[in-house]
């Protein structure tokens, strides 16, 4: 029996999920660096800027 439980943990933490995990960290990183330095609110300006007189 205890065998049989110690086989089972070792395959769910090996293979594809060890490989799915690591997926999942890299995505979750890349989320937060995409994130860093951005300020502010996204919001739609009033009015457009007026043109300059040369």
């Amino acid at each position: 029996m205890a065998t049989a439980l110690y086989n089972r943990a070792i395959n769910l933490i090996s293979g594809i999920n060890a490989v799915k995990a690591c997926w999942i960290a890299i995505f979750f990183s890349a989320l937060l660096i995409a994130g860093c330095g951005q300020k502010g609110d996204l919001y739609l300006p009033d009015q457009a800027p007026t043109p300059t007189q040369q």
